[in-house]
């Protein structure tokens, strides 16, 4: 690893004995070993290059987690934002993760470029029932794909009857279910500022309220969307 390191490839039980360091915590010595090897590490500490990498991870004033389902396949971002807006963005799939440093001001195109927020069909008017929450839960989840595949089968079955152009795009793989959840951590315990979730669909978009069992559809636009991630990052964008 150089001092001018901007993206790192490596495995996931490596970054999270990374983090337990960092956070002042233990790691097993085989993978410190990987880490030193890496470059993370030397005698022990954090090298110099790391700590440029690194830089928004130890100095967060806010962070970011999203969740991505495309089409059934599911993504996981961590992203930390210090003072200055430096990033440092972490993707995994569970098994392997990359971490991203991006400059001030790069994180909202960021964003914008992994949501995939764009025009839309309108939806007809009416509103949409709503449905249980398990579904969104379950499509979120990035280690199961059983209750993944079960969760899209009956969220294109609860659609069907009220919205079938929805309905006929989760059946054809033409559909993404993101969350994002922002938080303050400069002091303290994390505390959450903010959360978005929606189904997006070839035929259009609805924003998702979970209100105890029930996930709660509610048509929306591309613009009220990004509005709505651009208030979630506004303190730290």
């Amino acid at each position: 690893m150089s001092s001018d390191t901007i993206s790192v490839v490596f495995p996931t039980d490596e970054w999270e004995a990374l983090k337990d360091l960092l956070d002042g915590e233990g790691a097993p010595l085989d993978l410190m070993g990987d880490l030193e090897q890496r470059g993370f590490l030397e005698n022990g500490a954090l090298s110099q290059s790391a700590a440029k990498l690194l830089q928004a991870y130890q100095q967060a004033a806010g962070a970011v987690r999203l969740y991505v389902c495309d089409a059934g396949v599911v993504r996981e971002a961590r992203t930390w934002v210090a003072k200055d807006r430096s990033v440092l963005l972490d993707i995994t799939d569970g098994e392997v993760t990359v971490l991203r440093r991006q400059e001030p001001g790069q994180f909202p195109l960021t964003l914008l470029e992994m949501l995939g927020i764009g025009p839309r069909p309108r939806l007809p008017e009416g509103a949409l029932p709503g449905f249980s929450a398990r579904i969104i839960r379950d499509l979120l989840r990035p280690s199961d794909s059983d209750r993944n595949a079960k969760a899209r089968d009956d969220l294109a079955e609860t659609l069907r009857g009220v919205w079938p152009a929805a309905s006929e795009a989760i059946k054809k793989d033409d559909w993404r279910l993101w969350l994002i959840q922002s938080f303050d951590v400069a002091v303290g315990e994390p505390q959450a500022r903010t959360t978005v979730c929606v189904l997006d669909t070839s035929a259009g978009m609805v924003g998702i309220t979970v209100d105890g069992d029930t996930a709660v559809p509610v048509a929306v636009t591309s613009l009220e969307v990004w509005r709505a991630v651009a208030a979630a990052i506004a303190p730290w964008s």
